[in-house]
């Protein structure tokens, strides 16, 4: 009876706590107790939908997560400033899902075609370590709204600008040719993306702009 009992309560186990532990040790200080409620409130979210790759309700626990920081860090961030938008998006595949989702649902496959045909080529701007192309992101609107805004990737829910005068600095930097160009962001959201993120055990990424290309 008792090895039965030990059996079950690891296969109960929302996480693994020794790589939790790990992973906070790769983190500045500042950012470890952030990251840890982040991850295991997403573990959570998995373990109740019977261990879904994407389950309800993450979403909008990182939304809220970052509106909490935003009423305090009051970022710079507004409808209709896109200047983060103009670079490719890094995601887990089942991000992608609900993007994919989104665009079939509102018919928005020819529009979306015709934006990223357009936005392949130009210079580059680098962030995080990659050089990623500079162009509208294909999944904006004319007023540089995002068109399925409500099922955007981890990576814009969390990306959050203190300074936009320095953000739209760096992409007309960046779009003018200087390779170097870069922009401050915020980083509390930014680890609360990637704490949701890995506790999907989403190890795989892929690029939103290949992912396009494939589905339509």
């Amino acid at each position: 009876m008792t090895r039965t009992r030990k059996k079950s309560a690891k296969k109960r186990t929302l996480y693994d706590a020794r790589y939790l532990e790990s992973r906070l040790a790769q983190l500045p200080p500042a950012f470890r107790d952030l990251f840890r409620d982040a991850y295991i409130g997403a573990r959570k979210l998995r373990a109740r939908a019977d261990d879904a790759v994407a389950p309800p309700g993450l979403m909008d626990m990182v939304d809220r997560r970052c509106g909490e920081w935003s009423l305090h860090a009051r970022p710079a961030c507004s409808e209709g400033c896109a200047w983060c938008c103009m670079q490719d998006v890094l995601m887990a595949p089942f991000e992608f899902d609900a993007v994919r989702e989104a665009i079939d649902s509102a018919g928005l496959g020819d529009r979306v075609r015709r934006n990223l045909a357009a936005s392949d080529t130009g210079p580059t701007i680098h962030v995080d370590g990659r050089d990623l192309p500079v162009s509208p992101c294909p999944l904006l609107d004319d007023e540089h709204r995002c068109m399925i805004y409500t099922a955007r990737p981890l990576a814009c829910r969390t990306q959050f600008a203190m300074h936009a005068e320095k953000c739209q600095n760096a992409f007309e930097a960046a779009r003018d040719g200087n390779a170097d160009a870069s922009y401050p962001r915020a980083g509390d959201p930014a680890v609360i993306g990637i704490a949701a993120r890995e506790a999907m055990q989403a190890n795989r990424r892929v690029f939103l702009r290949d992912q396009l290309r494939a589905h339509l």
